[in-house]
């Protein structure tokens, strides 16, 4: 399926409804089909795009402490300082949704004709990746003073809440269950990473009277898998990419579930008192050989509790339907359900594309 067919289909089954808040905006009717396809758009203006501006800065979730802006080497949390802005970049931001699709643009007042687009890692938020990606290419000034665009999407993983297994709604923890509604998938990501595309263009010819001279795609994680994808499927829109530790999604080889539950079996046998120093350096064995780098050990506790098998479980409940099923924070504490657990043959192996072979 073409690009445009996708992003006309789109068209075609969305509401446009904007809600406009912008300093000196035109009248609300000669803006509500500013977006295509968009709706609860809002315009903002900010002296500072950067997250040192408390109303960017607060809004992007937690967990963006423990990314790769920090440095790890000595196994403590310490913020690294060329990832912390020292200018500030007055603009426009632009947030709205395409459907269940969150997204955000950033518009720099001194704009150096450039753009970035980039999909959102895990299940985040399209403000997870503003103080590793946003805060840098805005600050990447030219001799002018001008500043990349910037345009994230959330993929549209939790642009709405999801009842959990146990049929009660969890507004405070979205991401973790809602990749299991019907209407996520995959596909769904990469259709709306070109949808974001095309909007952040089509705010540029309007805002900048030009599109962009290069348009630059970045993401990791599963905002990684994405840029990959855009690039192989559609590169006539994209000057140029950077894959950055993203996910390869296939469904009959080593993915992401198959390898997670590697990861998690090894850290149990790694965490348990009764096993013996072979069972350990086997265990250690496995985790290496998945590429995962010893001298981040220190690390293992928390990716063992809070990454391997959470992030498991959220891909093997949507693709595997069939197995177990529990509200996401007991899994936390039943690693066992993954003990015998093989994807290749508990399931993949009765379906000709294992749920999202057709999407690699």
């Amino acid at each position: 399926m073409s690009f445009l067919h996708s992003y006309n289909k789109l068209l075609k089954s969305t509401v446009i409804a904007l809600s406009i808040c912008f300093l000196s905006a035109p009248p609300a009717h000669a803006m509500s089909t500013y977006i295509k396809g968009a709706h609860n758009v809002n315009f903002t203006k900010y002296d500072d795009l950067t997250t040192n501006n408390p109303a960017i800065g607060s809004l992007s979730e937690a967990r963006r402490a423990g990314l790769g802006e920090n440095d790890w080497s000595t196994g403590k949390l310490q913020r690294l300082a060329y990832y912390t802005p020292t200018t500030k970049i007055p603009g426009t931001e632009i947030s709205g949704y395409f459907d269940d699709c969150n997204f955000v643009i950033r518009v720099p007042d001194k704009w150096n004709g450039r753009l970035v687009v980039v999909g959102a890692p895990g299940f985040g938020i399209a403000r997870s990746a503003d103080a590793l990606i946003s805060d840098y290419v805005l600050t990447k000034t030219d001799a002018k003073g001008g500043s990349y665009a910037y345009a994230v999407c959330d993929k549209g993983t939790i642009g709405e809440n999801i009842p959990d297994p146990d049929g009660k709604m969890y507004s405070w923890a979205p991401a973790m269950n809602a990749f299991d509604h019907k209407d996520d998938s995959l596909e769904e990501w990469n259709v709306r990473f070109s949808q974001l595309t095309a909007a952040a263009r089509e705010v540029l010819q309007k805002t900048k009277k030009q599109l962009p001279a290069y348009t630059y795609i970045w993401g990791y994680s599963n905002g990684g898998y994405v840029t990959r994808y855009a690039m192989e499927k559609h590169p006539e829109l994209y000057s140029g990419m950077l894959d950055w530790e993203g996910v390869l999604w296939r469904g009959k080889e080593k993915n992401l579930i198959s390898s997670l539950t590697t990861a998690v079996n090894a850290w149990e046998v790694m965490k348990n008192p009764k096993a013996t120093a072979q069972d350990k350096s086997q265990a250690v064995g496995k985790l290496t050989n998945m590429g995962v780098d010893p001298k981040a050990s220190f690390l293992w506790p928390i990716h063992g509790a809070y990454y391997w098998l959470p992030t498991l479980n959220v891909h093997r409940m949507k693709y595997d339907p069939q197995f177990v099923k529990r509200n996401w924070w007991e899994f936390l504490s039943h690693p066992e359900d993954y003990k015998d657990y093989k994807w290749f043959t508990s399931f993949c192996s009765s379906k000709k594309d294992c749920c999202f072979g057709k999407y690699r």
